[in-house]
C-alpha cells in the first residue's frame, strides 16, 4: 500500500508559512538533538536528575523570554494549570501528612521537572514538525544508548523492557517522517517493522511494549484501507467515534486473547507461561492480576480521596490487601509477598493515575485523567490528518494511555511524557480552532 502523506491538509496555513522546513540544519535543530541525545546520561542526586532536563532548565529563562507567545496556546495552558495543581495538592498533602523531607523534596521535583521539561521543550520545539522528529530521534538514540553508557538497575535486569525496546520502536516510528515529503512511502513495510518489534517484545515478556506497538500498526494499515479512509472522512461525528471506540476495544480484547493464548501454550518460554497462568486465574482476569498493586491503591484512594498519603506513600497498612488476592481466586505465593511487603513500606500504586491520586490527592489524579483526554482528542486528530509524525503520534499515543492506566511514574519517565505530549500537541493544531492563532511565531 504506497501513501503519500499530505502535510498542507494538517495545519492552518498561518503555521505552515511559518514553519516552513529548510533543507539544511540550524543550530536550534543540532541543540534539539543534544537535548535528546543527552537523556543518555544522569547524576545522582538524591533522584536520577539527566542532563537533558538540566540542559533544558537553563534554556528555560531564555526561551519564556523569546517564545512568551506561544504560551497562549489554551491546551498547554490547561496542561500547566492542572499541572501546577497537582503540585501544589502534593506539596499540602506533604505538609499535612508530615512526610519526611527527603521523600518530599523527591516528590516534589519529580513533578515540578516534569512540568519544566515539557515547557521548555514545547518552547523550543513547537511547532515545526521537523525540530519535533529531530528532538524524538535524539530521544531513542539516548535511550538506547544509555543501556552502554550508564545504564539504570531496571535496564540491567531487563534491557529491551526499560530501555531498548521502546527506543528501537520510537526510532521506527520517527524515522519515517525525514522521508514522507521525499518519495511516496509503502506503509506495509514500515508495518511489518512495528509487528516484528511487537512480537519480539513479547517473546521477551514486554507484554504493554508488545501490545501497544501491535495495536499501532493496526489503526496504521486501518487508516490506509477503504473502510478506513471513510471512517476519517467522517469522525466528526459522535456515532463513528463511538463505533471506532468498540473497535479498537475489540483489537485490544484479540490482542490480550492471542498474547494469552501464546503464553498458555509455551510458545513464548516457560516463565511467559507460569506468570500469565497466575496473573489470569483469579475472578478478574489478567486486568487484576497482571496489575495487583491496584487493589491496594483503590482502597487507599477510597478512603482519602481529597488528600493523598504523601510522597512515596509510606504506608505498610494498605499493602496487606494485597492478601485479598488469594479469596479472588489468584495464585498468590504468600512468602514471595511477604518478603515483597516488607521490603517496601509503601502503598503499592503501579499506575500513573492512582500514583497521583494516592500520593497527592484528588488534582493528582485530575491532571491524569485531562492526560487521557487529551490523548484520545490527539489520536483522533492524527487518524483524521495523518503526516509524518503519524505512526510516532499513534504508538506514543497508546503507549501513554498504557503507562497512565498500568505503569508507576518515575524520574526516568518525565522526559519521555514531554516528548510525547508535545508530538500529541502538534497533531492538534490541525484542529480548526481560534488558540491556533496564538502560534504564530517566527523562528528563534
Amino acid at each position: 500500500m504506497t501513501i503519500r502523506f499530505d502535510t498542507d491538509r494538517q495545519v492552518p496555513q498561518h503555521i505552515l508559512t511559518n514553519t516552513v522546513q529548510r533543507s539544511t540544519l540550524g543550530w536550534v535543530d543540532l541543540l534539539v538533538f543534544f537535548v535528546g541525545l543527552s537523556n543518555a546520561v544522569y547524576i545522582n542526586v538524591g533522584g536520577n536528575l539527566y542532563l537533558a532536563e538540566a540542559l533544558l532548565l537553563i534554556l528555560l529563562p531564555y526561551l519564556l523570554y523569546a517564545r512568551k507567545g506561544l504560551l497562549h496556546f489554551g491546551l498547554v495552558k490547561w496542561l500547566l494549570v492542572f499541572g501546577l495543581a497537582w503540585l501544589l495538592n502534593q506539596a499540602i498533602t506533604d505538609f499535612y501528612r508530615s512526610t519526611s523531607t527527603q521523600d518530599m523534596l523527591k516528590g516534589w521535583a519529580l513533578i515540578g521537572i516534569f512540568l519544566t521539561n515539557f515547557l521548555s521543550l514545547y518552547l523550543l520545539v513547537f511547532p515545526k514538525p521537523r525540530r519535533i522528529a529531530i528532538g524524538l530521534l535524539g530521544h531513542a538514540l539516548g535511550l538506547a544508548l544509555q543501556l552502554f553508557i550508564q545504564p539504570t538497575s531496571h535496564m540491567v535486569v531487563n534491557a529491551w523492557k526499560f530501555g531498548a525496546g521502546y527506543a528501537l520502536t520510537l526510532l521506527a516510528s520517527v524515522v519515517i517522517f525525514f522521508f514522507y515529503n521525499k518519495k511516496p512511502l509503502n506503509i506495509a513495510w514500515w508495518n511489518i517493522v512495528l509487528v516484528m518489534l511487537a512480537l519480539f517484545s513479547f517473546y521477551v515478556r514486554s507484554r504493554s511494549l508488545g501490545g501497544t506497538t501491535l495495536l499501532a500498526a493496526f489503526v496504521v494499515w486501518f487508516r490506509y484501507t477503504r473502510a478506513g479512509q471513510r471512517l476519517a472522512s467522517r469522525f466528526t461525528r459522535s456515532m463513528n467515534i463511538a463505533l471506532s471506540f468498540l473497535l479498537l476495544l475489540s483489537v485490544v480484547w484479540g490482542i490480550i486473547q492471542l498474547y494469552g493464548f501464546a503464553a498458555g501454550q509455551g510458545y513464548l518460554g516457560e516463565a511467559a507461561r507460569v506468570i500469565n497462568q497466575s496473573q489470569s486465574s483469579g475472578d478478574f482476569g489478567i486486568l487484576l492480576g497482571g496489575r495487583r498493586e491496584w487493589l491496594p491503591a483503590m482502597y487507599a484512594v477510597t478512603d482519602s480521596p481529597l488528600l493523598g498519603y504523601g510522597s512515596y506513600a509510606r504506608n505498610t497498612e494498605y499493602g496487606q490487601y494485597l492478601y485479598e488476592l488469594n479469596r479472588l481466586g489468584y495464585v498468590v505465593n504468600n512468602e514471595q509477598m511477604d518478603a515483597y511487603l516488607a521490603s517496601r513500606n509503601f502503598i503499592p500504586t503501579h499506575s500513573h493515575l492512582l500514583q497521583g491520586l494516592v500520593w497527592a490527592g484528588l488534582a493528582g489524579g485530575v491532571f491524569w485523567i485531562f492526560a487521557l483526554i487529551f490523548i484520545a482528542r490527539s489520536l483522533i486528530s492524527a487518524y483524521r490528518f495523518p503526516n509524518g509524525l503519524f505512526i510516532a503520534t499513534i504508538f506514543m499515543g497508546f503507549y501513554g494511555i498504557w503507562n497512565v492506566l498500568f505503569s508507576p511514574f518515575s524520574n526516568s519517565l518525565r522526559l519521555q511524557w514531554a516528548f510525547v505530549l508535545i508530538t500529541l500537541l502538534f497533531a492538534h493544531i490541525s484542529l480548526p480552532a481560534p488558540a491556533v492563532e496564538s502560534l504564530r511565531t517566527t523562528d528563534q
